[in-house]
């Protein structure tokens, strides 16, 4: 986060207010859902978003077989 505020929630449960300089790191497995809302006194926000695919061998950890 660089400018602003952001509140995470995720199905686990999981809460988190991402400030500026705060780096918000997540690990989704199979089956997590999440939101990144801003509150609604926020009027500016600037922020960066990357997602990095983990290689197949290091994926068994966080994906179920059904």
């Amino acid at each position: 986060m660089i400018e602003g505020t952001m509140m995470h929630t995720d199905s686990l449960g999981t809460k988190q207010l991402i400030r500026p300089y705060h780096v918000n790191l997540m690990t989704a497995g199979h089956g997590i859902s999440h939101t990144e809302v801003a509150p609604d006194t926020e009027t500016k926000m600037h922020a960066v978003q990357l997602w990095i695919a983990l290689p197949d061998d290091k994926c068994k950890d966080y994906v179920t077989s059904g």
